[in-house]
């Protein structure tokens, strides 16, 4: 087959673009794969990971005008100049730039990365993306929850395929050091304020314990002045972004996750694979699922800071435990495994080409 990754700009690092390329690079092993990158120049750029990789270099419209014909001259490049492709997969493709062809050209499928409810409070958006989803062959979600309220919304084509993360052989974990690790963006979204509070708490308790919060974002100067504010700066740091993730993740005992909300937690995820166990606020989408699988440790309510302080005291003070919850942690981890993401992926797309739909599609004819 001949399948196409649509993404806005492939250069831009976020999750939505390392999963375009973990899809084309798992699919390319078995069918012919082009990712397409709508706002990117390339800077000489063709191949990433061996995947080609075309840049059409378009201008990002500002205006709601601008916006409008850009997604009409988008879903016109897809009707004249994919007639050849069999399948086009979108990231953050279809929501935000492209019309799916009605006849006469390739199935088109996106991958929701984000919660259902990410648009609650713009129910006109969240009203055409439901609208917009109805008209595509398929729809990959992150979660069953988010499977289910799709479905109950009448977007009926809707399958759950997790997002690969790198798997590692697992650290002997007495050789851990005594420290809680928190990863993410420094924003109002992961929510790690909520997280520094409850460490006061914690504090009390376990006075050899350090808390890492790895990552950068724009609330940096609103942490630091709440860590002195706490009188934490002993034992709270907050040293940047890693780009060794291997040795971010087995450089603390716990893992904790606090955001108000998550598509679903990648760096959970991560966690989970390098044998990390984690305590973890019940956001709306994702952490219960991980805890039915045994990813997760302890699950607390949102925004309770003091059953999180109680939580990680008590997996901090039992090493059994922690150990425990560890191996039941990257066990649960499987599931997001290359091999597990590339099977599920190269299984949906055949799926996507023999079905009814899709067969029906190809015979209208031009």
């Amino acid at each position: 087959m001949k399948i196409v990754i649509g993404i806005p700009d492939i250069g831009f690092k976020g999750g939505a673009e390392q999963v375009a390329l973990d899809i084309a690079t798992a699919l390319s092993k078995c069918h012919d794969v082009t990712v397409l990158s709508l706002f990117s120049s390339g800077h000489d750029l063709r191949l990433i990971n061996g995947v080609d990789v075309v840049h059409l270099n378009l201008y990002r419209p500002v205006s709601v005008f601008e916006k409008i014909r850009t997604r009409l001259g988008i879903s016109n490049f897809i009707r004249h100049e994919l007639k050849g492709v069999d399948i086009l997969i979108g990231n953050n493709f279809f929501r935000y730039w492209a019309l799916p062809p009605l006849v006469d050209g390739p199935i088109c499928v996106e991958v929701q990365h984000l919660r259902y409810e990410e648009d609650r409070h713009k129910s006109l958006r969240m009203f055409l993306r439901n609208w917009l989803y109805r008209w595509l062959d398929g729809v990959v979600v992150l979660t069953e929850r988010d499977r289910a309220l799709f479905i109950r919304n009448n977007v009926t084509d809707v399958s759950v395929i997790y997002n690969m993360v790198p798997f590692y052989e697992k650290v002997i974990y007495r050789s851990r050091p005594k420290i809680v690790i928190a990863v993410g963006r420094l924003s109002a979204q992961k929510n790690f304020s909520e997280l520094i509070e409850a460490w006061v708490g914690v504090r009390e308790k376990l006075k050899d314990w350090s808390l890492i919060i790895y990552g950068e974002g724009e609330q940096r100067p609103l942490l630091e002045a709440l860590i002195l504010q706490k009188g934490l700066r002993e034992c709270v740091f907050l040293p940047g972004y890693r780009e060794n993730k291997s040795g971010m993740y087995a450089s603390g005992a716990i893992f904790c996750s606090v955001s108000k909300y998550e598509g679903f937690s990648l760096a959970a995820c991560e966690a989970a694979a390098h044998g990390t166990p984690i305590v973890s606020f019940d956001y709306s989408s994702g952490p219960a699922e991980l805890y039915a699988m045994g990813a997760v440790a302890k699950l607390v309510p949102s925004g309770d800071r003091r059953l999180l302080a109680i939580a990680l005291c008590e997996l901090a003070e039992n090493d059994e435990l922690r150990q425990q919850c560890g191996e039941r942690a990257q066990s649960a981890a499987q599931v997001f495994s290359a091999e597990a993401f590339a099977k599920r992926w190269l299984q949906y797309v055949e799926q996507l080409n023999m079905s009814k739909k899709a067969l029906r599609r190809k015979s209208v004819p031009t």
